[in-house]
């Protein structure tokens, strides 16, 4: 059994994917301990090209002695089967769940290594270099070890859940990872750390940077900004099967407007700030419409509708003027 298997769980992102299983086989390459290293790609039912990709990958690694396996499903299960189904085939002692569109910092394989070498733990938790939390911003300022995860100690838990990137988890591979149920949060990630850490304890929160998105990262984003309401359900199920609920009011998310969040990204869209894809443009108009429904109004969400309709009523103006004055350059 290796050390450390790098897992990609990927979904119909073939051209993003190649990037990154090329970059990880550079990182790889360039490892002081190479021979500790492992890959696992999951394919969760991509319809492009993504499955062609994965096994030119595959004659890539092992002909540079790199063991590499993957699997794949016929169709779309879910990000968190998706997940879960890596950690279960993974052969390391340790996982490192790598997201199909990031880019990894050098130095990242030992790193990783190393600090599973020198700390044993049982969740390690990395920065990542992304607004807010960049290198002049660090969300992990200082290295910290938590041997045991006690009340007063909520910080190696809350940070994991308030920060929640999937690249920055290494979590190892334990029987009490494996008893997690597929709960569809899209937080697999953070149910596996959770259970793993209160289970075992020993979570380090280390200062390296281990990855960062590409520049347009959010024109490829397809899920909608109140996403982490979902975490709820992962962290409720963690928390009872460990008898921890009175953890729960530490670590439960910030709840997120569905209305006025949903508002904010429109709004952006409109103003030619943000890409959206038709699946999630039409999501967040049917959260809107929903909204309505159900009478969800505040302050907050009333303040949201007015930016909202001051930003196309500025739009549209814009957009006049700009063709009359067209015209009258023509005429």
């Amino acid at each position: 059994m290796v050390d450390l298997t790098v897992a990609v769980p990927t979904y119909n992102r073939s051209k993003r994917l190649r990037k990154c299983l090329l970059d990880l086989l550079d990182e790889i390459k360039s490892s002081d301990l190479k021979g500790k290293v492992s890959v696992c790609v999951r394919n969760n039912g991509s319809s492009d090209n993504s499955e062609i990709i994965i096994q030119q990958a595959q004659i890539l690694f092992r002909k540079n002695c790199i063991p590499f396996q993957f699997e794949s499903a016929a169709v779309n299960q879910g990000f968190d089967a998706n997940v879960h189904a890596c950690y279960a085939m993974a052969d390391g002692k340790y996982i490192w769940f790598l997201s199909d569109d990031d880019n990894i910092c050098s130095g990242a394989i030992d790193r990783i290594l190393n600090d599973i070498y020198s700390y044993a733990p049982t969740v390690i938790y990395y920065n990542f270099d992304q607004v807010p939390y960049d290198k002049d911003n660090p969300y992990i300022e200082s290295v910290s070890f938590y041997e045991m995860i006690l009340f007063d100690q909520i910080e190696a838990l809350s940070k994991i859940v308030a920060w929640p990137k999937l690249t920055s988890c290494v979590i190892k591979r334990c029987k009490a990872g494996l008893q997690v149920p597929n709960l569809n949060t899209g937080f697999a990630h953070v149910a596996l750390a959770l259970q793993c850490g209160l289970c075992e304890g020993k979570i380090l929160h280390q200062t390296f940077f281990i990855a960062f998105p590409d520049n347009d990262y959010l024109d490829q984003v397809d899920f909608p900004p109140y996403i982490g309401n979902y975490m709820k359900l992962a962290v409720n199920w963690v928390l009872i099967n460990n008898d921890k609920l009175c953890l729960i009011d530490r670590l439960l998310p910030k709840y997120i407007s569905p209305l006025a969040s949903s508002l904010d990204v429109l709004s952006s869209h409109y103003r030619g700030q943000r890409v959206l894809s038709i699946h999630l443009k039409n999501e967040l108009w049917n959260t809107v419409k929903s909204s309505f429904n159900l009478r969800e109004f505040n302050m907050t969400i009333l303040k949201s509708l007015a930016t909202f309709a001051v930003s196309i009523s500025f739009f549209w103006i814009v957009y006049i003027f700009t063709r009359k004055k067209l015209a009258m350059t023509r005429q």
